[in-house]
């Protein structure tokens, strides 16, 4: 990208008045801008709200090697807490420029494109690791072998159809002990049937929010983490069966042995290594 003519002239003046903007697109198309400024500026059709945001680390580098950095910004309208808890903003398409802001007319200095890493809540703020493109080239491409099924759930295939709903009770908050710990009310659940599955708000202030069941004692249940807001009696909520990945909760809880996507029955690295006395 080059550099406009007129940037360039004011960049080689004694006094610059240049300022970072950042502009965040989630997978689902929502957009998100900001300038590290007092006022709101117009750049590219976009529209960046000034914020307090803090770049706590910054490095650059020729080659192919990654480069990032971290930003941290104010939580608003949208990006809030419960979207960035939900995983929204998760590899998120990021672009740091640099432009004029008396005159972002002139153009950027050039821009830096990539992808939202680590994404970390502390207090009204999120901190949002910025990691560039070739950082991609790092990552593991295909799949390794594991004792455990690489599906989250069950996989459904034309020859045997796993019917998710058919795993999902619904069932009402009773006794609230904190937002990650409560009972449900109805027949007693089977213990820890419900280990590594999925609750679904469906009423109350946690409404249309998920959380993965770390275990259920009974009508006992403990989330992996709290909700993000209060869980109070007669919340309405749908229980998801868990599954640990084995072939056995595959093949007898779910009858799908078939399409287990995982090798239960490879020696491993010990048998692979061990040799005679």
């Amino acid at each position: 990208m080059s550099i406009s003519t007129s940037l360039k002239l004011h960049l080689t003046g004694r006094v610059t008045t240049i300022c970072p903007i950042w502009k965040m697109t989630a997978q689902d198309g929502t957009i998100t801008a900001y300038a590290q400024h007092t006022r709101v500026l117009v750049f590219g059709g976009v529209t960046y709200y000034p914020a307090p945001i803090e770049i706590a680390t910054l490095s650059s580098s020729i080659g192919l090697k990654t480069n990032s950095s971290q930003l941290i910004i104010p939580l608003d309208n949208i990006v809030t807490r419960k979207n960035v808890e939900a995983g929204k903003w998760k590899s998120a398409d990021l672009v740091l420029e640099y432009v004029n802001y008396l005159d972002p007319s002139m153009g950027s200095t050039g821009k830096q494109i990539g992808k939202t890493g680590k994404i970390e809540l502390i207090g009204p703020t999120v901190k949002i690791e910025f990691r560039s493109l070739s950082s991609l080239l790092s990552q593991t491409i295909g799949e390794l072998t594991s004792p455990a099924d690489r599906n989250a759930f069950p996989l459904s295939t034309a020859d045997n159809v796993v019917n998710e709903s058919s795993y999902i009770i619904t069932r009402n908050v009773d006794v609230v002990t904190s937002n990650r710990v409560f009972t449900v009310d109805g027949a007693a659940l089977e213990d820890n049937y419900y280990r590594y599955g999925r609750i679904k708000f469906t009423s109350g202030q946690n409404n249309s929010q998920y959380m993965e069941i770390q275990e259920n004692a009974g009508n006992l249940v403990t989330l992996q983490l709290p909700m993000s807001d209060l869980v109070a009696h007669g919340d309405s909520v749908e229980l998801l069966a868990g599954y640990d990945g084995s072939m056995a909760e595959c093949r007898d809880r779910f009858s799908d042995g078939v399409n287990f996507n995982g090798e239960n029955t490879l020696p491993g690295l010990r048998k692979a290594l061990s040799f005679p006395e």
